[in-house]
């Protein structure tokens, strides 16, 4: 497009805005659908949903690196988004998939640290070992069991 000398780089910088936006939203929504058994995911149970994999594959036509990817920028706040967006403007620079993927990285980090809950560690510990502590990690422990957490 930029060779053909048909469009400005101010409205081809629109266009790849746009599609940074659609691809960030698709992300979002791919996030929520519902995910059931698949390949790698144990038995299979018969039922009307069908597999993250098929539904990527049959429906979107695309391959699981590129749901995957999509899902990762989809986890970058919307503010961060238009943030980068514009900071590409600024500097010039046409901003890619690859752009927003090395942005998106500490937040789906944090997404998937929050999906793995890592934070209901020290509940299986207080579960296993309930003697009473002054340490503070069995202490949030046993909050965290009772349900008296802050949150």
């Amino acid at each position: 497009m930029r060779s053909a000398g048909l469009y400005t780089p101010d409205q081809i910088r629109e266009v790849i805005e746009e599609r940074m936006r659609a691809r960030w939203k698709l992300g979002r929504l791919l996030a929520a659908v519902a995910r059931t058994a698949g390949p790698g995911r144990g038995k299979k149970i018969a039922g009307t949903l069908q597999s993250f994999t098929d539904f990527v594959r049959d429906k979107l036509k695309w391959n699981t690196t590129m749901a995957t990817e999509a899902q990762r920028i989809g986890t970058l706040p919307q503010a961060e988004l238009e943030k980068h967006l514009a900071e590409a403007h600024r500097d010039e620079y046409f901003a890619t998939f690859a752009f927003l993927l090395d942005r998106a990285r500490p937040y789906w980090y944090a997404a998937s640290r929050r999906a793995k809950s890592y934070a209901w560690y020290p509940v299986r510990r207080a579960a296993r070992d309930p003697k009473p502590s002054s340490n503070h990690a069995d202490k949030q422990a046993a909050r965290v069991v009772t349900g008296s957490l802050p949150w």
